[in-house]
């Protein structure tokens, strides 16, 4: 077989094999590649198809593959478009770093040209995974990740074909994620008001009232909050704003802190030190974790008080569809995961039922 020549994205090794039709996928997908500026779509549909009702008569057998660019060089033009699109979107950063965390995992562990990987590549590379400590939870994010890049990528002409259209989403043992209970609540407030921070007092009141994201959370501005009806609107998902509401406590909290402030700065919460810069999530999540550590309450982290706050809302006889709106979410399933019926509820209710 003579050397491709200037087909297509480069691998660093010369010599290699491939199965038969993974070659002939390759061979493909570097033929479309170089076309494509030259042809419209339907001649490259049409090219795509004769090449594939041809090659069903022959055999390739890749023994020596000499290209012109390096395949890491070409797997970057992708990734590079891939988040541009997902950008332009609204993708949250902390999502898109994720996604990048995961797809630079994945080509390090298949080391080889995206076009090429096969099902089974996807598959060792969740095995893999499973084995060095992700539970399948972390798996299936890390899949959902991978479904979106292949997804994007073939619909936008990159890619043939998409291993990840097999790939299915693997069965997690059923965990309830649980709220804060009344009595957890009482101790993470006193553990929160003996700190003397008024702004880590005023983050534990706004997140517990108002459900927001972290992500939210740290978008707002101080010239966001409307004191009026104790209320701020905040910058959710896919760049939806909604509005949130807080009580009356989490209103004086709040004044507290911005009164103490020593900057003029924007944000509404800032960092403790010069130059007072917009306190980011991670700054949030170790406040409310190392709180929780020193009191003894395990698992404490932002997304909590969300759940929290929907539950609450739901024992006060709220609608569904109300807390669904407060929270943001686009389908009410998901808002059936966060709002859970508390013990002591259920306990009420049999008493007064059976009294």
């Amino acid at each position: 077989m003579g050397v491709l020549g200037s087909f297509g994205p480069t691998f660093k090794q010369q010599v290699f094999t491939e199965e038969d039709k993974l070659a002939g996928k390759t061979l493909l997908n570097n033929i479309v590649r170089e076309m494509e500026y030259l042809l419209d779509s339907r001649q490259l549909t049409e090219l795509v198809n004769n090449f594939k009702s041809i090659m069903e008569d022959y055999t390739i057998s890749v023994i020596r593959l000499d290209y012109k660019r390096d395949w890491r060089e070409t797997n970057q033009e992708v990734i590079d478009k891939f988040f541009e699109a997902k950008t332009l979107i609204g993708l949250s950063p902390r999502t898109l770093t994720f996604y990048r965390k995961c797809i630079d995992e994945f080509e390090e562990y298949t080391c080889k040209g995206f076009e090429s990987i096969s099902t089974y590549d996807v598959k060792l590379f969740m095995k893999y995974k499973y084995e060095n400590g992700c539970s399948w939870r972390s798996v299936n994010n890390i899949i959902r990740c991978l479904k979106s890049f292949y997804g994007w990528s073939y619909q936008e002409g990159y890619f043939i074909e998409n291993p990840l259209i097999k790939i299915k989403k693997v069965k997690e043992p059923k965990r309830v994620p649980k709220p804060f209970s009344k009595d957890e609540i009482v101790i993470l407030r006193d553990a929160f008001s003996k700190k003397n921070n008024l702004r880590d007092k005023a983050i534990f009141e706004f997140l517990l009232s108002t459900g927001v994201r972290i992500s939210e959370l740290t978008n707002i501005n101080k010239s966001d909050i409307d004191w009026n009806n104790k209320s701020v609107i905040v910058l959710g998902k896919g760049n939806k704003e909604r509005k949130v509401y807080f009580n009356t406590t989490t209103k004086h909290d709040l004044e507290k802190y911005l009164k103490s402030r020593k900057d003029n700065n924007p944000p509404l919460f800032v960092s403790s030190k010069k130059p007072y810069n917009k306190l980011g999530a991670n700054g949030v999540e170790r406040i409310v974790r190392e709180t929780g550590r020193k009191c003894g309450i395990e698992k404490v982290h932002p997304h909590r008080f969300r759940r929290t706050m929907a539950t609450n809302l739901l024992s006060r006889g709220v609608a569904m569809t109300t807390i669904k709106e407060l929270l943001g979410h686009e389908k009410l399933e998901t808002t059936l995961i966060y709002a859970q019926v508390q013990d002591e509820d259920l306990e009420h209710t049999h008493k007064i039922m059976t009294n």
